[in-house]
């Protein structure tokens, strides 16, 4: 449930005006979730207190500088970022690239791209849906591929 700032952990952005794309907060309410909600236009600074932001980006153009720039240094800092939809402007920050259709020149048209459907992901296809305890359901978005990538870091275990 969306509480007066400061509370809980988490700070939900739904990057759309189209009130059928918060269904992600109805979601969080029925869970029981604890989130602060943070409206695009009152900027990144409402959202900086929080260690762990969900953005929920719906539409073909990428997002302007100040949030891209914000998105950016919060995981650069350590920060924890969900981010649903299309990665418009931060491409690189998550290493992936469209597999078809999204261009530059035309950020308002994705083009002939390729779209995930719907179905389930076996957990055990990918190592961050390993520990889930059922299928995951996904529906719609773009596909992308991974770029190459170095190893960020290492689990030692002693014993």
């Amino acid at each position: 449930m969306s509480l007066p700032a400061p509370h809980g952990r988490l700070a939900i952005v739904v990057f759309s005006d189209n009130p059928d794309h918060r269904y992600l907060l109805e979601v969080l309410d029925h869970a029981g979730f604890v989130y602060q909600e943070v409206k695009p236009s009152e900027g990144p600074a409402a959202a900086g207190r929080f260690p762990i932001w969900i953005a929920l980006v719906h539409g073909r153009a990428p997002l302007d500088n100040e949030w891209v720039s914000a998105l950016r240094s919060h995981v650069q800092e350590g920060g924890g970022l969900v981010l649903l939809g299309a990665p418009l402007g931060l491409e690189d920050l998550l290493q992936v690239r469209f597999s078809s259709g999204y261009q530059q020149a035309r950020p308002d048209w994705l083009g002939p791209c390729r779209d995930l459907g719907e179905g389930y992901a076996d957990p055990s296809d990918h190592p961050i849906a390993r520990s889930a305890p059922r299928p995951l359901h996904v529906f719609g978005g773009p596909a992308l591929e991974a770029l190459p990538a170095q190893v960020a870091g290492i689990l030692a275990r002693d014993g």
